[in-house]
């Protein structure tokens, strides 16, 4: 029987989609409404472990997430100037910055000290610090293999709705497809600053909620 199935027949049983910023959610909460699978959604808050839930998780490669969320924020904010007042002082950070690149190589100073922290308010940036860390380091603590029914990876996305839930997905689009390149600095700032995301990732793993490919798309630091 599969996932989908099961999930129907446990009507009584709490399911939560925890959504982390950046990583295909919307087409995952759109497919799973579209089957009637009754869940909540776990979006932009931290997440609450419940003993009696079930959990859908939807994540990305840090490095991944964190410069689509950059590059997303850069478009709404700047660009387009349609969420330009939503966060005070975003936009003139983003400003400022201008690039993911230029705003990686700068996370750290000379000396290796931490100069943007975007947990900060005054760096705040949407999506850069409600991170992997922000929505799963307290839940995996608590959380057990048995409650996490389907992890879904923006990397395998339709390979992994197929195999939970029996869903094609027909198109997963992209809506900021900027090309974006890092120099080898900002890739070893964004390592060492999304270590706990990645920490998150070995967690998962470790619990065998991941499969290889999964790992092996989402461990990675190569870019």
């Amino acid at each position: 029987m599969r996932l989908v199935d099961k999930l129907k027949r446990k009507e009584k049983v709490d399911k939560v989609v925890i959504h982390i910023g950046k990583c295909g959610g919307s087409s995952v909460i759109e497919e799973l409404n579209k089957r009637d699978l009754k869940f909540f959604e776990k979006h932009v808050g931290e997440v609450t472990y419940r003993r009696n839930k079930k959990y859908i998780i939807v994540i990305r490669n840090p490095i991944s997430r964190f410069v689509s969320a950059f590059n997303w924020r850069y478009k709404l904010v700047v660009e387009d100037g349609t969420q330009k007042d939503l966060y005070l002082g975003e936009k003139e950070l983003l400003e400022k910055y201008s690039d993911i690149n230029n705003l990686a190589e700068n996370i750290y100073d000379e000396e290796g000290n931490l100069v943007l922290d975007f947990k900060n308010d005054e760096f705040y940036i949407h999506h850069l610090k409600e991170d992997i860390d922000f929505y799963l380091a307290d839940f995996l603590k608590k959380c057990k293999k048995k409650q996490i029914v389907a992890v879904l990876a923006t990397e395998t996305l339709s390979e992994d709705l197929k195999t939970h839930f029996n869903i094609t997905l027909k198109s997963h689009l992209k809506k900021n497809k900027k090309k974006t390149d890092l120099s080898n600095l900002a890739v070893n700032n964004l390592i060492q600053y999304l270590e706990k995301d990645y920490d998150c990732i070995e967690k998962l793993n470790n619990m065998g909620v991941l499969t290889e490919k999964q790992y092996q798309k989402l461990s990675n630091k190569v870019f």
